[in-house]
C-alpha cells in the first residue's frame, strides 16, 4: 500500500515520513499501476515507487498523464500517445490514428488487461488485444473527453464538455448512459468524477455536485409538464386510466399534480 503522499503546486511530499519528494510543478498525478505512480510536469515525469521518487523521465511535449501497462510507460501529450522507451517517447501511431489525437487521461482497466485513454476528438480509445473507439455515435455526449474514472470490471465513467457518461460493458457491447446540464448538473464541463457507495461526485467548471446512481437508469426521454396523481370530479375519484367523458352534471373537477419540469427545454412556450 501507499504511504499517504500529498501535493500543491509546486511540491510532492509523503506525509507519512514527513518527506519532501520532489520539487516542480506537477500537472497531475496519475491513478496507481503496476507498482508505481506517476507526476506529470510540463517537460516530463516522475516515476514514483513505494517509498519515493525513482526516476525522472524527459519529454519534448507537455506531459499530461502517464500509465504502465505490461511493463510499457504511456505517456498521454498534446501530440497523441507515446511509448517511453529507455530516455526516448516513441510513438505508436502506426497502430491506430486516434493516437495522434490530444490526449488528457489514460487509465489502466480493472482486470489489468486494457487502457482507456481521454481523447480530444476520438472520444474513449479503448487499447487492448485491438484498439477501438467508443464515441457519440455510441451515445458519448461528446468526443472531447476530459477524464475516466474506472469504477470497477464492466464500468468507467467519462468526463466530457457535454456532460458525464457511463459506459458498461457487456461482452463486445457497450451501453452508454449520459446526464447533463439539462438533467441537472450544474455544468456541462465536467472535470472529474468519484464514485462513492451509490453516490456519484461530479466535479465542474461551476463547483461540485452529485446524484445517486440510479438516476442513470431512468431511460425516459418524454418531456413532462405535468403528471396527474389524481382526478376528482363532484366528489368522486375518477379513474384516470380510462378516457373520461363525463356527464354534464359532472362539472366540477380537482385534479392532484405531483410533477413539473422544464429542464429539457431552453425555453418554454406560452399560448
Amino acid at each position: 500500500m501507499y504511504k499517504r503522499q500529498s501535493f500543491d503546486n509546486s511540491v510532492l511530499k509523503n506525509v507519512t515520513l514527513k518527506k519532501e519528494l520532489l520539487t516542480n510543478h506537477i500537472i497531475k498525478l496519475s491513478e496507481p499501476s503496476e507498482g508505481a505512480i506517476f507526476a506529470s510536469f510540463g517537460q516530463g515525469f516522475y516515476k514514483i515507487n513505494y517509498e519515493g521518487v525513482s526516476e525522472k523521465f524527459s519529454s519534448p511535449y507537455r506531459v499530461l498523464d502517464v500509465c504502465s501497462w505490461n511493463g510499457t510507460m504511456y505517456v498521454a501529450t498534446p501530440k497523441g500517445i507515446f511509448k517511453q522507451e529507455n530516455d526516448t517517447l516513441i510513438s505508436i501511431s502506426e497502430k491506430s490514428k486516434s493516437f495522434t489525437y490530444r490526449a488528457e487521461d489514460i487509465d489502466l482497466s480493472y482486470k489489468k488487461d486494457k487502457i482507456f485513454i481521454a481523447s480530444q476528438g476520438a472520444g474513449v480509445i479503448v487499447y487492448g488485444e485491438s484498439v477501438y473507439n467508443i464515441t457519440t455515435e455510441d451515445g458519448l455526449n461528446s468526443n472531447l473527453v476530459n477524464e475516466i474514472r474506472v469504477e470497477n470490471d464492466t464500468s468507467i465513467w467519462v468526463c466530457t464538455n457535454k456532460g458525464l457518461n457511463q459506459i458498461t460493458f457487456k461482452g463486445e457491447h457497450v451501453v452508454v448512459k449520459g446526464i447533463d446540464k439539462k438533467r441537472g448538473l450544474l455544468s456541462n464541463e465536467i472535470k472529474d468524477v468519484e464514485i462513492i457507495g451509490n453516490t456519484v461526485w461530479v466535479g465542474t467548471n461551476e463547483g461540485i455536485c452529485y446524484f445517486p446512481k440510479n438516476l442513470l437508469e431512468n431511460k425516459s426521454d418524454r418531456i413532462s409538464f405535468l403528471e396527474i396523481k389524481e382526478i376528482n370530479s363532484n366528489g368522486e375519484v375518477l379513474d384516470k386510466s380510462d378516457v373520461l367523458k363525463l356527464e354534464y352534471n359532472k362539472n366540477t373537477i380537482d385534479f392532484t399534480p405531483v410533477s413539473y419540469t422544464h429542464l429539457t427545454l431552453p425555453t418554454t412556450p406560452y399560448v
